[in-house]
Order: C-alpha cells, then sequence, then structure tokens
C-alpha cells in the first residue's frame, strides 16, 4: 500500500510470521497486534523508540548493536549482550525494539534482515547469496554467504552487499554504488552497461539478472548461468535517459541527442544493444529486450540479426505455434495468420506480443520467467522449456 501525505510517498510492509501480521513503515513505525513503536533518529542515528506511548533511550556497542535501554528517568530496563555473529549471549529485562545485533531487525523466526537478504546469527551466514561481488580482487568477497568476510568482530554489513570496518564508524560504510553493480553485472554476468545509472537503477538491473540466473536454473537442472553466458553474450545495456521512447535492441542507433533514432540493420556490431530510458527501467522490460538478445544469439547468420532477418529461436517458435516467419521479424504483422489457442490477451500488455514473431518470443521469453499464467496456453510454457535445455 501506498499513501501520498504532500511531497512525501510512503511505503507500508507487511511481514507475517506463525499468521501473525506486522506493518513496517521504513525505519520509522511498526505496528503489530496490541504493539506500536515510534522511532526517533539524530541524522542517521536511531537514539530513542516510543512503545504504546512510552518513550525509551537506547545505547549501542561497538557494532551499533543495541545493548542497554533506559527509560525518561535513566533507570534500564533491558540490557542485552550478543555473540560474536549475533546470537544472545545474556538478556535482562526487555530492550523493547526490534533493532538489535549491529542496529538490524530481527524477526520472529530470528533471522536479521539487512535490507539485501537474510542473515542467521545461529550459523553465521546470510542464507542467500549476495548478488553482487562489489570487491572481485578480495578473495573473501567471493564466498557469497559469508557475512562481514567471516570477521564478526571488527565489521559490519548493513547494506547486505559490502563488509565494513565497524571500528571506524558508520561513516566508514560506503553504500553501494551503480559503479559496484555494474562492476558485479561485469564480472559475473559479463553484460556491459553504459551510461548515467542511479544506484537504485543499477541495483533493479543486477536484480533481474538474478532473477534470469534462478528462473532458468530451475528448469535446467542449475544451469541458469551457463545458459546466460551462452545465449545473453553481448549483452550491452544503455540508458538513454535522453529519449521519451523505451527504445528496443532492434539494431538501432541515436542519430545525435534529441533527435528520432534510425534503424541500422547492417550494424551487426550493436545486434545486442538495449537502449532503454527511466520509465523502462523495470524488470519485465529487462526481461523483454533480453529476449531479443537470446534470438539473436541463437541464429547462425553473421551479417544480420535474427530480429531483422529470422533463423533464430523466435522463428522457430513461431513455426511451432503455425506461423510461417517472413518479412523483417521485428516488423512483419503476425495478427492475421496467428492461431487463436496461441494469441495474447489483451490484458496482457495490451496484447504486444500478437504484433510479430520477434515480439512474440520476447513475451514468452518475459511470462515463462515471471508469470506462467499469462502466457497464451501450456504449450507455449512447454516449448519455452526446451529451449532453456537446448
Amino acid at each position: 500500500m501506498a499513501r501520498r501525505r504532500s511531497r512525501l510517498q510512503v511505503l507500508v510492509i507487511r511481514a507475517v510470521v506463525n499468521c501473525a501480521g506486522t506493518n513496517y513503515v521504513g525505519n520509522y513505525y511498526e505496528a503489530t497486534t496490541g504493539l506500536f513503536t515510534k522511532y526517533y533518529y539524530a541524522g542517521n542515528q536511531r537514539v530513542a523508540w516510543r512503545v504504546n506511548g512510552t518513550l525509551y533511550f537506547g545505547f549501542s556497542d561497538h557494532l551499533s548493536s543495541t545493548s542497554i535501554t533506559v527509560d525518561v528517568n535513566g533507570t534500564i530496563v533491558g540490557n542485552e549482550l550478543y555473540n560474536a555473529w549475533g546470537g544472545e549471549r545474556y538478556t535482562w529485562g526487555s530492550i523493547n525494539t526490534t533493532f538489535k545485533y549491529t542496529g538490524q531487525r530481527q524477526e520472529e523466526a530470528g533471522l536479521y534482515f539487512y535490507n539485501a537478504r537474510w542473515y542467521d546469527p545461529q550459523i553465521g551466514r546470510f542464507i542467500q547469496p549476495d548478488s553482487i561481488i562489489p570487491d572481485p580482487g578480495n578473495p573473501l568477497a567471493w564466498d557469497r554467504y559469508a557475512y562481514g568476510y567471516n570477521n564478526p568482530v571488527n565489521s559490519i554489513d548493513p547494506s547486505g552487499h559490502i563488509a565494513c570496518d565497524a571500528n571506524n564508524g558508520l561513516e566508514e560504510c560506503r553504500s553501494i554504488t551503480a559503479s559496484d553493480y555494474i562492476e558485479a553485472l561485469r564480472s559475473v554476468y559479463r553484460w556491459s552497461v553504459i551510461g548515467n545509472w542511479t544506484s537504485q537503477a543499477a541495483g533493479e538491473l543486477i536484480d533481474t539478472a538474478a532473477y534470469i540466473d534462478h528462473a532458468i536454473s530451475s528448469v535446467t537442472n542449475g544451469n541458469g548461468r551457463g545458459w546466460m553466458y551462452k545465449n545473453l553474450r553481448g549483452a550491452t545495456i544503455i540508458n538513454n535517459d535522453k529519449s521519451s521512447r523505451i527504445l528496443s535492441i532492434l539494431d538501432f542507433f541515436r542519430k545525435g541527442p534529441g533527435t528520432t533514432p534510425g534503424f541500422v540493420p547492417n550494424r551487426v556490431n550493436e545486434r545486442n544493444n538495449i537502449y532503454i530510458n527511466r520509465t523502462g527501467q523495470s524488470r519485465g522490460t529487462y526481461i523483454h529486450e533480453l529476449g531479443h538478445v537470446a534470438d539473436n544469439n541463437s541464429n547462425n547468420v553473421s551479417s544480420c540479426a535474427a530480429t531483422w532477418c529470422g533463423g533464430g529461436a523466435a522463428d522457430d517458435l513461431a513455426s511451432f505455434i503455425g506461423i510461417d516467419p517472413s518479412g523483417i521479424r521485428w516488423a512483419h504483422d503476425i495478427s492475421v495468420d496467428l492461431p487463436e489457442n496461441y494469441r495474447w490477451e489483451y490484458s496482457v500488455d495490451q496484447g504486444y506480443g500478437n504484433t510479430t514473431s520477434s515480439e512474440y518470443f520476447a513475451q514468452a521469453f518475459k511470462y515463462t520467467m515471471m508469470d506462467q499464467s499469462q502466457l497464451p496456453n501450456s504449450s507455449v510454457y512447454n516449448w519455452m522449456v526446451l529451449y532453456f535445455n537446448r
């Protein structure tokens, strides 16, 4: 749920554990059955919280773990100490907050939320692999489940992506930058990312790469990464923020800033470029356009991309559903010849997959991963699974 007040947009997140729900408004407010907590900050430092109207002040250790809570009179009402990996070592009273070890929020299941992923203090490991490797020159960074480079006494990881020296204060813990994400995409997935990207947009792009990796792995016995290396090779995502259009990968180039894009069929070196504007920076659009990259990488004609001349996976799918692919694949209308039982519903991107054989394949590529119920029928899904296992 999102509610707009003045110019501030507030995102409410609901977590459910053992049928009990808790609503969170950022790091400022949480509400569960009969318990309401509001947090107060001095800059980025959490200094106090009010629980059902009662005000408390918190004190932390060198790792920013909440250790002592006092009331308005300065009387200690709770004390909690932690072992090196975050397990409870000593508890007295109640510190009256879910922000505990290293200042991160602990859920009822005992896991800590580190913004990018979850951490289990009982095993001293993250329970999901890091989606990026922000410091590929450090061998310790390649253990993608490790917490704080396996040095929890001196390191913290507030972003869930990169460990930093806790002894120098939180200001030393730099945020993950767009450059970190872009370097991770290059080193982990072998993609190129060009243009002026925000950290958020670049983070969403690498999350999409990890999503594709997982989705394909689930139907290829774990070969998602290998499939991507072969079929999405050469993918280059270019932030085309000067255009009002989402410009797909169909071998075009920009004639100059602010001018109309032009198509250049013979520029084969650009066949796997994705030009995209800010409105197109979404998982669905990325996956759709990467479907064109996969199509281009599946034909054996070096002089012309499959999205133009055919010979790739999109042609194979078109033949399977009863269409004779011909003409310029991204432009040739297939809507008249498309069998009824293979048509996309209008509610699915306004039936965009019904336009050309190239777009039909890209839509099938997208929804096989994102929402199989949106595909025209199960035969399309089964064909795509076979395609991923070629």
